[in-house]
């Protein structure tokens, strides 16, 4: 992993680089934004409440 960017969670901003985790719970809004002009390479790990299905929820 590198690089650096911005995670938004519910009104909360933070800006995590390489090494860090951010937690997000269930039905927490979130998103994550590269504000650099470099690449930024993170992993994503994430647990479905029901096997197979994806949840997901379209914000205005």
């Amino acid at each position: 992993m590198a690089g650096e960017g911005v995670v938004s969670i519910g009104k909360e901003q933070a800006v995590i680089k390489a090494g860090e985790a951010v937690p997000v719970f269930l039905n927490e809004v979130h998103g994550m934004e590269n504000q650099a002009a470099a690449d930024w390479e993170l992993m994503i790990a994430g647990v479905a409440r029901t096997k197979w299905a994806l949840d997901t929820t379209d914000v205005p």
